[in-house]
């Protein structure tokens, strides 16, 4: 897996690609909704046009040093009331197809036992060829010389954007048949979090944002068998 992040890494500044960043396919990256004054943002902007605004150049601290921090929320398998679920769903849409619309209820902010390390974007930029070395690349710290370990225990208060980690249905955590301790069904059972106080909506907008960007015809095509386990 380090190999693979290092080479991905090298190829992608070959490439003349500035940021990147070493998410999962269950993590989705956003502003913090919760701390707004981080950064300057207004609607339908995309990661990368924040990152390279003027205003938040000179506002944000990390993304002058070229890694950016993430705090890193887990969310669990506690189910919503399905008109909850449905809620600003456009029509044709089901909310339980969509881990980040199915799934609100997360687990403290302050819990790092649940939330684990914090993931980073680096501008590869930045980079020099010696950073591109198994030894100086993992995915908490995609090139060390540039993220220093205190990044990755970023509180969320202080984090200008977020990641969302879903962990999803039983079925969808088990699929892949990993054997290791944490996927096992005892590790997915503690992810169960119930506090009415730990419920976050703030990403569902952007499903209605996505169609009507493409629009519905192509937002259905291109969106079919979404959350299903064959």
């Amino acid at each position: 897996q380090i190999q693979f992040y290092t080479k991905c890494l090298a190829k992608l500044k070959s490439d003349g690609i500035s940021w990147a960043t070493l998410t999962d396919t269950d993590e989705y990256i956003l502003p913090n909704p919760h701390e707004e004054s981080l950064l300057a943002v207004s609607s339908n902007m995309t990661v990368f046009q924040i990152l390279t605004n003027p205003d938040n150049r000179r506002k944000s601290k990390m993304i002058q040093s070229g890694c950016v921090s993430m705090h890193r929320l887990q969310f669990g398998h506690k189910e919503s009331d399905q008109n909850i679920v449905q809620k600003m769903v456009p029509q044709g849409f089901n909310g339980t197809d969509f881990s980040t619309i199915r799934w609100r209820y997360h687990a403290a902010y302050a819990d790092k036992s649940a939330n684990k390390l914090a993931k980073c974007m680096v501008n590869l930029n930045r980079a020099r060829d010696t950073d591109f070395m198994s030894e100086n690349v993992n995915p908490h710290r995609p090139i060390k010389r540039i993220c220093s370990i205190s990044n990755m225990r970023i509180e969320h208060s202080d984090s200008p954007f977020v990641a969302y980690h879903y962990s999803g249905s039983w079925e969808q955590w088990n699929y892949r048949n990993d054997f290791r301790p944490k996927r096992q069904r005892e590790s997915f059972d503690l992810l169960n979090f119930e506090d009415e106080k730990h419920q976050d909506d703030s990403v569902r907008p952007w499903l209605q944002g996505f169609v009507d960007d493409v629009g519905i015809a192509m937002a259905s095509y291109l969106l079919q068998g979404a959350g299903k386990v064959d």
